[in-house]
C-alpha cells in the first residue's frame, strides 16, 4: 500500500518562486517490489494564480515515477506565484498506480508565501517632491 505523502519541509516560500519537497513512502512494500505510479497536483480553480511543476509536468498533468519498495522518495515541486497579492493557496494531489485504479492516495496541502507583496527596489534614495498632486473625480491637477 502507498501511504499519503508526508511533507519534509515547511510549506512557506519567500519571494515569488520556491520549491516544496514531499516524501512518497512505500515502507509497507517488499524491498524487492517496485511501484509504477503517477503524481498529479490539482487546484479547484479554473485559472490558477500560481504555476508549478514536478519534473516536466505542470498543473493537472501526471508525472510518472517508479518507486522502489520499502523506501521514502522525495518529490520536488517548483512553485511560481503569478499574483503578487496571493498569500496562500490550497492544492490537492494524488499518487496513483498506473496499472491498478484501486491503488491511490489523495493528499492536500497549503502553500504560504512569507509576503503578500513583492519586494520593491527603487535603485536608490527617492528625491523629495516639490509638486503637489490633487486628484478628484473630474480631473488630475499637477502644480509644479
Amino acid at each position: 500500500a502507498v501511504e499519503p505523502p508526508s511533507f519534509s519541509t515547511v510549506l512557506a516560500l519567500d519571494g515569488d518562486e520556491g520549491r516544496v519537497v514531499f516524501d512518497v513512502s512505500t515502507m509497507g512494500m517488499d524491498p524487492d517490489d517496485s511501484f509504477d505510479a503517477e503524481i498529479v497536483l490539482e487546484t479547484s480553480l479554473s485559472t490558477s494564480p500560481i504555476e508549478f511543476t514536478i519534473g516536466s509536468a505542470s498543473l493537472n498533468q501526471p508525472l510518472r515515477f517508479t518507486f522502489d519498495g520499502n523506501t521514502r522518495t522525495p518529490v520536488f515541486v517548483q512553485f511560481r506565484r503569478l499574483d503578487p497579492l496571493l498569500d496562500s493557496m490550497e492544492l490537492e494531489g494524488v499518487v496513483r498506480s498506473t496499472c491498478d485504479s484501486s491503488v491511490s492516495s489523495r493528499f492536500r496541502f497549503r502553500v504560504r508565501w512569507s509576503s503578500a507583496c513583492p519586494l520593491v527596489d527603487f535603485g536608490g534614495a527617492l528625491a523629495e517632491s516639490e509638486s503637489t498632486f490633487i486628484a478628484d473625480s473630474k480631473m488630475l491637477q499637477i502644480d509644479a
